[in-house]
């Protein structure tokens, strides 16, 4: 509907809407700082991808991003979007592959539920990655292909609650040195190379 509208600014989602359509806010400065609404059920891929693109803007997408119930959401539907703190407590089974790959994202918390944590789900190839701690629900089994890919040098903790049976080749990308602690815990089965 937006997409690639890059000086739209503010474009309010309101009560009663229930579908962000694939690519409705993708590549424009849109501020979401009031979140999105409780009737939403469905987000499409790519849907905000990208938005606040020029930095210079000094805008953010969502400050803190509380998706509170149960949404469907598409592959890269926040990817490279300005999000601070991420708060997912009811995500289904699966996060998509990109779907969180944010610029600024600081905390990552996802509730309990989720099995499967795509390729390179909460992953940014952006240089201004501040992420210092993501919270792995005990339900998680595999964790994909460079899911946590960052380059923040603030990251210290990653914190899985559960024996993941499957995590995948250099699943924690993040930068030298900067990872304080990690522990594997009881149940892990099969562990790629390059793990971080």
């Amino acid at each position: 509907i937006f997409s690639g509208c890059k000086k739209l600014k503010y474009a309010p989602i309101h009560d009663g809407v229930t579908d962000v359509m694939a690519g409705d806010y993708s590549g424009t400065a849109v501020n979401m700082l009031d979140g999105l609404p409780s009737s939403i059920e469905k987000i499409g891929a790519d849907a905000f991808n990208s938005t606040n693109y020029n930095e210079e803007s000094g805008y953010i997408t969502f400050g803190v991003l509380n998706i509170d119930h149960p949404v469907e959401i598409g592959g890269g539907a926040f990817a490279g979007a300005v999000v601070q703190q991420l708060n997912l407590p009811f995500p289904g089974d699966s996060i998509q592959a990109a779907t969180f790959a944010c610029r600024g994202l600081r905390e990552i918390n996802i509730g309990d539920g989720v099995k499967y944590i795509g390729e390179g789900a909460f992953s940014s190839s952006y240089d201004n990655q501040v992420l210092e701690k993501a919270v792995i629900p005990e339900s998680v089994t595999e964790i994909g292909y460079k899911a946590f890919d960052f380059d923040s040098p603030f990251i210290k903790q990653i914190e899985p609650e559960g024996g993941i049976r499957y995590i995948g080749k250099v699943a924690y990308c993040v930068a030298d040195d900067k990872l304080g602690e990690y522990t594997i815990k009881e149940g892990t089965i099969s562990i790629a190379d390059k793990l971080f």
